[in-house]
């Protein structure tokens, strides 16, 4: 039996897909440390340079310092302009597994991809990230599946095929 998604590719899909990639990243926490202590090491720099009265240089410094602050932020931005200026952004698509593979129907694309092409399957709290390489992949969430009996049966696929 198939299992059937039926998805919307708008911008918070493809913002939130992001979101359970980025968290599926082993290094993301040495990541976050490294920049915290670099906002340690910018926040000290910009009281030694107002303090000498270089205020330019401050500045810029602090202008870094929003950067590394907001840059999941910034992240998600470009994400949402991508799709917004993507032939295939916001485009309902029905995906179909089955024992041969993938089927995608929208629109504007018509796709038939094997088992073979998929690296990789990762279940996350709300749905699958199933990988076709290391950074390209599909996020699945669990509220699109059109019957949520069928949890179960994509799991197995997935363990089966992947």
């Amino acid at each position: 039996m198939d299992v059937v998604y039926e998805i919307c590719g708008d911008e918070c899909y493809y913002v939130e897909g992001f979101k359970r990639y980025r968290k599926t990243k082993p290094l993301r926490h040495v990541f976050l440390l490294i920049k915290l202590l670099g906002l340690t090491l910018f926040s000290f720099l910009i009281w030694v340079l107002i303090s000498e009265k270089v205020f330019s240089f401050a500045a810029i410094i602090f202008a870094m310092c929003l950067i590394i602050v907001f840059s999941y932020k910034i992240d998600h931005l470009v994400i949402k302009r991508n799709v917004r200026n993507s032939p295939y952004g916001n485009e309902d698509a029905v995906l179909t597994f089955s024992e041969h593979g993938l089927y995608s129907k929208s629109d504007k694309a018509e796709v038939k991809l094997g088992w073979d092409v998929f690296t990789k399957a990762i279940r996350v709290k709300d749905g699958f990230l199933l990988f076709q390489g290391p950074k390209h992949y599909n996020w699945l969430p669990d509220n699109k599946l059109t019957n949520h009996a069928q949890l179960d049966q994509i799991r197995e696929l997935f363990e089966k095929n992947v």
